[in-house]
């Protein structure tokens, strides 16, 4: 039975990725083809299929991604995956996280109630006014990239839309501190941002690609623009759902985001630092690149994802999550970026840092 090698993306084949978070590696099994038998043998995962067998160390891995509802895992695979902390991560068809196993860590009580005290105090609004500030102004020095490589109108036309969101973020300073009053406030500045933001992107995308503003899932956009970012969000949740859960605080309990039972909005709040940096970029880069490729990309039958396209925007986001970047004087993974954010959050809430430096990438 032969090892899994690096990256594959077939439809049929099993896609194995190796993330550097720190100084330790992040590294997942993706498992993305119709009748995948994965079980554990002998220390090794092994994954059955019609084309052949392949085999892991599970000591190797630190995830297994299932983004098929046509394979099989075994019981005692799982069993094994929870005693060695290995969490096993299931997403939809579309994208959207379905749930995750992972074993059962200590509850940070004392965490958990700070976070949810800070939402009655000054504390959540500033929070929640450096997630809206981070965000914006990771739009707008994304658009600030994507000048550099265009000259004449349109390079103005960007940089213009990049300098009004500026603009924006800087009426966040004139807020006050008070979450109660300010949330329809941010909101209404974040959708000012996303509107100049998306209408700057859809002037540069081929025509051809259909993408003439940003239409999230529920709205059922028909164009592979939208559906492949709303694909990339799912993802990027469930990632940040795991670090979350990790770092001890409660995923439910937001600052930006409203309480619901259908979304966590802590995972929501600190997706939105990290949307431009990871998703957008990548989504926008395949576009510019490759529009072929993703008018290719939609089943005319589903509305969503071929199977085949699916594997190449997840080895695109996880390699994009592996991508070092400078911020706060570190220069490491964006991985790594997204998992101290959530960890200086935490010190924030519980007194042990005297602020909290929200991610911005610079362009």
């Amino acid at each position: 039975m032969k090892g899994i090698q690096g990256c594959l993306t077939n439809a049929q084949k099993v896609v194995h990725t190796i993330f550097i978070v720190g100084a330790r590696r992040m590294r997942r099994l993706i498992i993305n083809g119709y009748g995948a038998f994965v079980g554990y043998k002998k220390g090794l995962v092994t994954v059955k299929k019609k084309d052949g067998n392949e085999s892991v160390p599970l000591g190797n891995l630190d995830q297994i991604v299932i983004t098929t509802s046509g394979a099989a895992i075994s019981s005692k695979l799982i069993r094994t995956c929870l005693k060695n902390k290995v969490e096993i991560s299931i997403l939809s068809s579309s994208g959207r996280p379905l749930g995750k196993v992972f074993s059962i860590t200590k509850s940070h009580v004392k965490l958990r109630l700070a976070q949810i005290e800070a939402r009655r105090t000054s504390k959540g609004a500033r929070i929640a006014k450096k997630i809206i500030y981070s965000k914006i102004r990771g739009q707008s020095n994304f658009l600030k990239s994507l000048a550099k490589n265009r000259t004449g109108e349109s390079k103005d036309n960007i940089l213009k839309t990049s300098e009004r969101i500026d603009q924006l973020s800087s009426q966040l300073q004139e807020l006050p501190d008070e979450l109660s009053e300010i949330r329809q406030r941010l909101v209404s500045i974040e959708a000012d941002a996303a509107r100049a933001y998306w209408d700057s992107i859809a002037g540069i995308l081929p025509a051809e690609l259909g993408f003439s503003a940003r239409k999230k899932r529920f709205e059922g956009p028909k164009d592979p623009v939208n559906i492949s970012l709303n694909y990339g969000y799912g993802v990027l949740a469930s990632e940040v759902y795991t670090l979350v859960e990790y770092s001890g605080l409660d995923p439910w309990f937001g600052f930006l985001h409203e309480d619901s039972c259908r979304r966590p909005a802590l995972v929501y709040d600190i997706m939105e630092l990290f949307r431009a940096a990871v998703v957008d970029r990548v989504v926008v880069t395949l576009a510019l690149r490759s529009p072929n490729t993703l008018l290719k990309a939609i089943d005319a039958t589903s509305g969503r994802l071929e199977r085949d396209f699916r594997g190449t925007l997840l080895k695109e986001i996880f390699e994009r999550l592996e991508q070092g970047v400078s911020f706060g004087g570190q220069q490491k993974p964006i991985y790594a970026h997204m998992l101290s954010q959530i960890r200086e959050l935490a010190r924030y809430l519980l007194d042990h840092s005297h602020d909290w430096k929200a991610f911005v990438l610079g362009w």
